[in-house]
């Protein structure tokens, strides 16, 4: 091994035997190496004087020294008497197991010069790393002290394989300038770390590395488009040791500091500003000295905004037919991915989002559904939308509340109708159109038109006649939708479809005269049924006398062909009504002759 030491002027004892004056204008010769050869002897290597460093015609030697120290004493190896030689092998050396010391001074009119550098056996010391940094994603600059060994013609940098062996990657002669680039690194995809070991001109071997690696900063991030934030992760600097004080976090697209940790943290979350869309981040590792900084490579992001609809506004819900709802909206289409709708009876408050809805190939702004999954007959629904986007945050669309519409029979030949208000956000009711229609539901025609604020109507069916079971009804709601958009519709919203019977009511008369003006026994009835009718008048005796079937017959007051004679009779009469239960009469009357 060479270690190299560099001294000038450390022999006093040779100095102050000569004329300062004199001394100064002789130059020693520049020593370049001290080798220790295979057989233990020593080839010490200078440079020769030529032109102006030459004493001309006044040289006389040149003079090796050695020591086996570096503080001497040193002892004359030899005098070199040939100007134009620049080697010489010391064999007195072979043997000596210590290192040696050397260096060469120049004899010219008898006046010897200062000695030269003082190198030794060892080979030339490794220099100090003192940073690694990237400067973009492809180049790595490594940066070093020089070699403390005079003899140092150059460097050998190294650097670490994907196994951990550093293997040399270039050499380069000793500058002034103490770093190199390195051009074939990709430090933008791993730590790169590095070596550097030093040679000198005149062996083939170069000196050991110092051990003393350095590894550039490997930065990643993540961006939480959910939560707005980036979440930065990176690799320790290696290198300084205890002398790493900590790490900046830098935007280094406006070179803003946005985060300070100590040297034991290698993470980092950063809430992202409103106005950010794009922007380059890079970690600073900081050396205790307060100059020294090692940047890691640059990592940029796209701020990624959560993309989700501007708007969706429900335009109708309409009862189609019973059990069945049918719904309209508008949408915004940015970000739409999944959708629900959701539905309550009664309570907007307590809406479920259990119907998702399959989104049309290709997506377009208006859509309806058909939700048949409901009691029209029973209840009214709101309606709302719900819009999940990829960070499974939710945004509702306006609302919207069906016509649930009650009817009934008031036994008094009117029937009277109850609905719910229709309601839609951005809507206004205009009025409720009343339409009436057959009992099975068909041949509606609108009976009445009433104001936004009348929620009830009463309907007199006692000029329709008494033909036919019952009536059929349902609620049109007019209003005008008017849109944030500035947009302007008049719609309308059907109510469910309620149909009324009515209820058959019998009045039975007291007396009646054959030939007379009431000259037929049989009851006034109201929506008669048929099914199920019976009259039986019988005598005081309980015999027969009179049996029917038919609601439409009566009794004339005859008897086993003849007439029934004067007097009080019973009746029994039994029928089932319109809507459904069972009716009976009795009573007696007077037969009148």
């Amino acid at each position: 091994m060479k270690y190299l030491i560099a001294i000038i002027g450390i022999i006093v004892s040779l100095l102050s035997i000569t004329p300062q004056g004199a001394y100064a204008q002789i130059n020693p010769p520049t020593l370049q190496c001290v080798n220790l050869l295979l057989d233990g002897s020593v080839e010490i290597t200078w440079r020769p004087f030529t032109g102006a460093t030459s004493c001309g015609a006044g040289f006389t030697s040149y003079n090796i020294y050695s020591a086996t120290s570096e503080t001497g004493p040193f002892n004359l190896v030899t005098n070199i008497t040939d100007i134009s030689q620049g080697v010489h092998v010391d064999a007195s050396s072979i043997g000596t197991t210590n290192t040696l010391f050397y260096y060469v001074t120049s004899t010219c009119n008898t006046i010897e010069s200062a000695p030269s550098d003082i190198v030794n056996t060892d080979f030339p010391v490794a220099p100090v790393l003192t940073s690694v940094e990237v400067l973009d994603t492809s180049i790595v600059q490594v940066n070093w002290q020089e070699s403390l060994s005079p003899e140092a013609h150059g460097y050998i940098i190294y650097r670490a394989d994907d196994n951990g062996s550093f293997l040399p990657i270039d050499t380069l002669f000793v500058s002034a300038d103490n770093y190199y680039q390195d051009t074939t690194a990709t430090p933008s995809l791993q730590p790169e770390s590095y070596l550097i070991a030093a040679f000198d001109s005149c062996s083939v071997e170069p000196g050991p590395d110092n051990g003393l690696t350095h590894t550039t900063v490997h930065l990643t991030a993540a961006n939480d488009s959910c939560n707005n934030q980036i979440t930065f992760n990176w690799t320790g600097y290696a290198g300084w040791g205890a002398d790493l004080e900590g790490y900046d976090i830098q935007n280094r697209t406006t070179a803003e500091i946005i985060g300070t940790v100590d040297l034991t943290t290698t993470t980092f979350t950063y809430d992202l500003p409103s106005n950010l869309s794009a922007a380059c981040f890079a970690i600073i590792a900081k050396h205790i000295n307060g100059v020294t900084i090692s940047f890691s490579n640059e990592t940029c992001i796209d701020v990624t905004q959560v993309e989700e609809p501007q708007f969706m506004y429900i335009t109708n819900v309409s009862v189609v037919e019973t059990g069945e709802v049918s719904m309209e909206w508008i949408a915004d289409l940015t970000g739409i991915n999944t959708l629900n709708i959701m539905q309550g009876a009664t309570d907007s408050a307590n809406l479920s989002s259990n119907i998702p809805f399959p989104l049309p190939d290709p997506l377009v702004p208006s859509m309806a559904y058909i939700d048949n999954s409901i009691q029209t007959d029973k209840y009214p629904y709101y309606y709302q939308l719900e819009h999940i986007n990829s960070c499974n945050g939710k945004v509702f669309s306006s609302k919207a509340k069906t016509i649930w519409l009650a009817a009934q029979d008031q036994l008094n030949l009117n029937n009277s109708l109850d609905w719910t208000a229709f309601e839609i956000d951005y809507g206004v009711v205009n009025n409720y159109a009343i339409y009436r229609g057959n009992f099975d539901g068909t041949n509606f025609t609108q009976i009445a038109n009433i104001g936004a604020s009348e929620l009830n109507y009463s309907d007199p069916i006692g000029d329709l006649g008494l033909a036919g079971t019952g009536f059929c009804y349902r609620i049109e709601a007019r209003y005008t939708l008017s849109l944030p958009d500035g947009s302007t519709q008049n719609l309308s919203s059907f109510s469910n479809v309620v149909c009324v019977s009515q209820s058959s009511r019998v009045w039975v008369p007291n007396a009646f005269k054959p030939n007379g003006v009431n000259n037929v026994f049989k009851p006034i009835i109201l929506y008669p049924n048929p099914d199920g009718y019976e009259m039986i008048i019988m005598n005081r005796w309980g015999e027969i006398v009179f049996k029917t079937g038919d609601p439409e017959e009566g009794w004339d007051g005859s008897h086993k062909n003849g007439k029934a004679p004067q007097g009080t009779y019973v009746y029994v009469i039994h029928m089932k009504s319109s809507t459904g239960y069972q009716i009976e009469r009795k009573g007696s009357l007077v037969l009148v002759r």
